[in-house]
C-alpha cells in the first residue's frame, strides 16, 4: 500500500512537471543570468508558482522556490517587508562606511522548494526561506545586496537525497520592484486568461 502511494505522488509531480507553463522570466544582475517563472493551474481559483533560482549547489543546475495560492501573500508581504529593510540598512551602511557585512533579517514565511538532477524533478514542501543582507566588495565598490536563501532542500520521496539550496539575489531595490510585479495577481491572472495554445488552431 506504501508503494503504490508513493507511486502516486510520483505521477502527481510528474502530471505538474509537464502541466507547468513558462509565464515570464526575471534578470539576476549578481551573475547576469535570466531565469523563469512558470504557473501551473489546478483549477479557477488556485495556482502555483515555480521560480527558478540561482544553484549554490554544483550537482544540481535547476533549483528554485515553488510558492502555492495559499502561500502567495505571506511570501509577497515578506519580500516587501525585507525590500523596507534592506533600503534602511543600505542607507546605514552608506553612512557609516560600512563595506562588508552579512546580517540576517527578522522577516519568515513558509513556501516549497524544488531541484532536478539524474533525471527527476524532487520537491521540498517545508522551505523556510532567510533573508540576507549582504554587502561584498567589487573593486572598490561597495555592492548591497538582499539574498533570499531556501536552505537545504530535501527531496520528499528519498531523505537521502538534498541539494544545498536556491537562491533569489537582489543588487537594488528596483530588482525588488521588478520582481513583485512580474509575480503580481495581475500579471498571474492575465496569463491565466490567455487561451491554451492549441485553441488557437482550428480544425
Amino acid at each position: 500500500m506504501k508503494n503504490i502511494l508513493i507511486l502516486i505522488a510520483l505521477m502527481g509531480f510528474a502530471a505538474i512537471g509537464w502541466s507547468q507553463e513558462k509565464m515570464t522570466s526575471y534578470d539576476n544582475s549578481y551573475i547576469e543570468k535570466t531565469y523563469d517563472i512558470s504557473t501551473y493551474f489546478p483549477d479557477n481559483n488556485k495556482f502555483t508558482l515555480y521560480i527558478d533560482a540561482l544553484s549554490i549547489d554544483e550537482y544540481y543546475e535547476k533549483t528554485g522556490f515553488r510558492i502555492t495560492h495559499k502561500q502567495y501573500e505571506d511570501f509577497v508581504q515578506a519580500i516587501k517587508k525585507a525590500k523596507i529593510k534592506y533600503s534602511e540598512w543600505v542607507q546605514t551602511a552608506i553612512e557609516n562606511e560600512v563595506t562588508d557585512m552579512d546580517k540576517q533579517m527578522s522577516i519568515s514565511c513558509k513556501v516549497g522548494g524544488y531541484f532536478y538532477g539524474g533525471d527527476e524533478w524532487k520537491f521540498d514542501d517545508f522551505v523556510s526561506p532567510i533573508f540576507n543582507f549582504r554587502i561584498t566588495d567589487n573593486s572598490g565598490e561597495s555592492r548591497h545586496m538582499l539574498v533570499v536563501l531556501s536552505g537545504t532542500l530535501n527531496s520528499s520521496t528519498n531523505s537521502y537525497i538534498d541539494a544545498k539550496g536556491a537562491a533569489l539575489v537582489f543588487m537594488n531595490e528596483g530588482e525588488i520592484d521588478s520582481f513583485l510585479e512580474k509575480i503580481s495577481i495581475e500579471e498571474i491572472e492575465e496569463f491565466r486568461s490567455k487561451p491554451d495554445k492549441k485553441d488557437l488552431f482550428k480544425d
